[in-house]
């Protein structure tokens, strides 16, 4: 093979290599609305049992030296991690209505220059090739927030509701007294 049909296809090889890795960051950094209607259609057309669920959860009252982002989130030693496959997440029918709330919520911007994360919830669907959506819990600064694929917007509670019943009693617990006291533990 000559020299010239060598550099010709290195450069296809790198082009097609590149092409890839910019399709899977473009995937994993989908806009929320944009992500969160995908994961509609596929409820819709049933094509859940591929899809599985990850939730990784630190109760909101342990206190932490600094706040986690959420790769220090998946690290810290307390967080519990709960892996939930399309199986499970459709036993109920409840659950699938929960999924199909999602399409009608109305994502508004949080924006406060001064806004904190500090992860306590984490939890992302995926399907068999790519994340679909994930979710991080709690930002904000004079009001609650949440991130849906890195981007922070006023918190909803169907993002508590959807993952409730796949947790261990005393986590939902926690979570509904949240719920019930407007983001605010005690």
């Amino acid at each position: 093979m000559s020299l010239k049909k060598i550099i010709i296809l290195s450069v296809i090889i790198f082009i097609l290599i590149a092409i890839i890795i910019l399709i899977m960051l473009g995937c994993s950094n989908m806009p929320p609305e944009k992500a969160l209607n995908k994961f509609l259609k596929q409820i819709e057309k049933g094509n859940i049992d591929d899809i599985s669920l990850t939730i990784y959860y630190l109760n909101p009252n342990i206190l932490t030296f600094l706040a986690l982002d959420v790769n220090g989130l998946i690290d810290y030693a307390q967080t519990e991690k709960f892996v939930i496959d399309g199986v499970q997440l459709t036993e109920e029918a409840e659950h699938i209505d929960l999924f199909k709330q999602i399409g009608s919520v109305t994502l508004v911007p949080y924006v406060h220059e001064d806004s904190l994360l500090n992860a306590r919830i984490y939890y992302v669907f995926k399907n068999k090739n790519s994340k679909i959506f994930d979710v991080t819990m709690w930002g904000g600064w004079d009001e609650i927030s949440i991130y849906i694929n890195g981007k922070e917007f006023k918190m909803n509670d169907i993002f508590i509701d959807i993952i409730i019943s796949f947790l261990p009693e005393y986590a939902a617990e926690n979570l509904e007294k949240f719920k019930q006291h407007e983001g605010k533990f005690r």
